[in-house]
């Protein structure tokens, strides 16, 4: 696998940095996922998760619109965050074709209310 996290120009070209980022928004709390999501940022998610925890938020939104890869503990850190969320949705607003399929073969797909 490329490391992703190396020095400028690391990424492979058509890739996106990969990133997980926590910001207010309008609408709450958004988590915004964009390129290859994979172990490599484990503490982040689990930053992420205990930023959401502590904040009370009841609901959070989740935008994939940039995400292009996501593997197992990406899914699992998605099902955390439904976990800890103050009994809102987690809404997931563009996900990819993919991201999709996995959550229809676990059996996950009804824990968000998805967006386009």
């Amino acid at each position: 696998m490329t490391d992703l996290t190396g020095a400028p120009g690391a990424v492979p070209e058509g890739h996106r940095s990969p990133s997980i980022r926590a910001d207010e928004g309008p609408d709450g709390l958004v988590v915004t996922l964009a390129g290859e999501i994979d172990a490599s940022l484990r503490p982040v998610m689990d930053e992420v998760v205990e930023s959401v925890a502590r904040s009370g938020a009841h609901g959070v939104l989740v935008d994939a619109g940039a995400l292009s890869y996501i593997d197992s503990v990406g899914v699992s850190f998605l099902l955390r965050l439904r976990e800890h969320v103050g009994g809102g949705p987690v809404r997931v607003r563009r996900a990819p074709a993919a991201l999709l399929h996995v959550l229809d073969i676990i059996g996950a797909t009804n824990r968000f209310a998805l967006e386009p």
